[in-house]
């Protein structure tokens, strides 16, 4: 077949179908919820037509036929489709698209017309910015920014934000500055402001910022587990400088004793354990310990009771006695020592103020000799070699009433108070025989 005839079977066949014809215009490619999808449509057939024209609509997850009508059309004349507005409704999201069909009389369909695809849209956009910096908790934070549809039409309705599990409302213009309450103990850091609006149609969009809120110091927490405490004690405090949602700030804090309006001690610590040794240089009383940082205070009150003691210890040929409490210690000292087989305890008076020491020179208050000593304490030195030092006349007066006492040595204590009797006899006659 020559190509001649081959071009004139295809204009033949062509021929119809260029003079029946039904088009549709103005479908947009996408649209909102709430849009009408209103094309303008026309119809053209060769010959005369009495029928019905249907549009129907076919979406990703619906389809249904909006609109039938009886149409006449006269041969080889155009006429204008009177289609009704077709609200687009969320069943119709998606990927749709518009089919015109003409049907005679006995449902036989003449021509169709099938539409490109079309998106049917719920989405917005939402565009927004934060001031720069911190934002205080309690305070409120400007929002501003535009919102359009997926067509870039602005687009206005309800704006909800959420911070911290709070919502606030407010109703926007496509162009929207808007106020949002911080909670008061929001936790300091990075935190979400979430966005979501809504235009009443169906059609809703979110945005998601990043809100740093500032870590404030609100408070210092102070605990003092005991109310007195001995000199000997110690105080342990925990002591926590926190911010506005109860966390901890690493920063540093004053701790003040005050005795009265004194201030007997001062130390840096930071958040976690405060140690206070107490001992002798801390009067019997009431002390207020204070902690103190960022303009913030927090304040307890403690005793420190009375503790009259001392402490001893043996050093070459001494007894070392320290006062230890906190009071002046005006007392005997007892000290029990064993020589041959004699047992002897000796007792000095000592008076000593807190933190004070002294010492007991046994070389100068024992025979010489090797004595097992034991101190107050119990504790017990063996075999401890004593010089006497004594003057004569220590040696002479010593006696159970001036020096110490032993319990098996009466003839040696007999004989020492007979030489003291003696030197007495003697020093009252002088003093007579130098009266006359």
């Amino acid at each position: 077949m020559n190509v001649r005839w081959l071009g004139f079977i295809l204009l033949l066949a062509l021929l119809p179908s260029a003079l029946a014809t039904v088009s549709a215009q103005g479908i947009l490619p996408v649209y909102m919820l709430g849009d009408a999808l209103a094309p303008s449509a026309t119809a053209q057939l060769s010959d005369r037509f009495t029928g019905f024209q249907e549009a129907s609509i076919a979406c990703t997850s619906y389809s249904k036929v909006y609109y039938r009508a009886p149409l006449t059309l006269d041969a080889g004349t155009p006429k204008q489709l009177s289609l009704p507005p077709l609200p687009l409704s969320a069943r119709m999201k998606g990927s749709c698209a518009l089919t015109l069909s003409l049907e005679n009389e006995d449902g036989v369909s003449v021509d169709s017309f099938v539409s490109a695809s079309f998106t049917v849209s719920d989405i917005l956009e939402v565009e927004a910015s934060l001031p720069q910096g911190q934002v205080r908790s309690g305070s409120s934070v400007a929002v501003s920014g535009t919102v359009r549809d997926a067509l870039g039409r602005p687009a206005s309705g309800t704006l909800i934000a959420t911070l911290g599990g709070r919502e606030h409302s407010s109703t926007i213009s496509p162009s929207f500055l808007v106020q949002v309450p911080v909670p008061l103990a929001m936790d300091a850091g990075e935190h979400p402001l979430l966005l979501r609006v809504a235009d009443g149609k169906g059609n809703t969009g979110e945005l998601t910022l990043t809100l740093d809120i500032e870590q404030i110091p609100t408070r210092i927490s102070l605990e003092v587990p005991e109310e007195a405490y001995l000199p000997s004690n110690e105080v342990i405090a925990t002591v926590h400088l926190l911010d506005q949602a109860d966390e901890a700030i690493f920063r540093d804090i004053t701790m003040n004793v005050l005795s009265g309006n004194n201030v007997v001690h001062s130390s840096i610590v930071r958040n976690g354990v405060f140690t206070l040794p107490l001992g002798p240089t801390f009067a019997p009383g009431s002390y207020t310990l204070r902690a103190s940082a960022e303009g913030l205070k927090q304040e307890r009150v403690f005793t420190v009771a009375a503790l009259q003691a001392v402490s001893t210890e043996f050093e070459e040929h001494s007894v070392i006695v320290t006062n230890i409490g906190n009071t002046p210690y005006q007392n005997a000292v007892t000290i029990t020592l064993t020589h041959d087989g004699k047992q002897i305890v000796l007792e000095k008076r000592v008076s000593l103020k807190p933190g004070e020491t002294t010492s007991i020179d046994l070389n100068k208050e024992l025979e010489s000799g090797t004595y097992t000593i034991q101190l107050p304490d119990g504790t017990v030195i063996p075999d401890v070699r004593v010089e006497d030092e004594r003057s004569l006349l220590t040696k002479a007066m010593d006696s159970p009433l001036t020096g110490y006492v032993t319990a098996d040595s009466q003839k040696s204590y007999s004989f020492n108070f007979l030489v003291l009797f003696l030197i007495c006899v003697i020093g009252l006659a002088l003093v007579m025989y130098f009266k006359k």
